[in-house]
């Protein structure tokens, strides 16, 4: 969200580069987590991790992505925080949600799931290995859009967009401050009585009328 003086205040969606720029960022800061999470993370947390595989590994099975990224979120979430470092916990988390539209959408490109649960079960094998190196490397590669990914990524926007490359570098005009209400950014227009809601799975807003 952005404030133009005189105009309004602005939703904008990232343009391609900007996309794969934040990418590359997430990913650094994953491998940073998983770096630290490797020599510093509990037998408690690694259990926790296993489940979140579980679950995860039910949710491939079934073919149920939202299930799938609750847990993915999880999994990711239980790194950051045994990192044992504040302020790159919050740091990775910040940007992790700024993602997460695009990261679900990524999810449900054929065979994504299954691949980022295999990629998942290496991660633990190495962080319960103290291997800092391994889960730095595997982390950010399993973040990383690059060649193939971010094709499948741009792809997946398409189809759940219907119109990826006329609207991610768009504006959409509101004339107040975005609210929050169960996960989901909400944001008042100024010029009618409908309120944009922004899907955690869509790139870009539903509008829903107000009664």
């Amino acid at each position: 969200v952005k404030q133009v003086p005189r105009r309004g205040v602005f939703v904008t969606q990232p343009g391609p580069v900007e996309l794969i720029e934040m990418f590359e960022v997430m990913a650094e800061l994953e491998a940073a987590c998983g770096r630290l999470a490797a020599v510093r993370i509990s037998d408690e947390a690694l259990d926790d991790l296993r489940d979140a595989n579980a679950r995860c590994t039910d949710a491939v099975t079934h073919g149920d992505h939202d299930r799938y990224y609750a847990e993915n979120e999880r999994f990711h979430h239980l790194i950051y925080r045994e990192s044992g470092n504040g302020c790159l916990e919050a740091e990775t988390a910040r940007l992790h949600h700024r993602l997460k539209p695009f990261r679900r959408v990524q999810l449900r490109v054929r065979g994504r799931m299954a691949q980022s649960l295999s990629e998942h079960q290496i991660i633990v094998e190495k962080l319960g290995a103290g291997d800092a190196d391994g889960a730095a490397a595997l982390l950010r590669s399993h973040v990383a859009i690059q060649g193939e990914k971010f094709h499948s990524l741009l792809s997946g926007l398409r189809r759940k967009a219907g119109l990826i490359n006329a609207r991610l570098n768009s504006e959409i005009p509101v004339y107040c401050c975005s609210l929050w209400s169960n996960d989901r950014p909400l944001a008042y227009l100024g010029t009618s009585c409908s309120v944009a809601t922004f899907e955690p799975s869509s790139a870009l807003p539903v509008e829903a009328q107000r009664g």
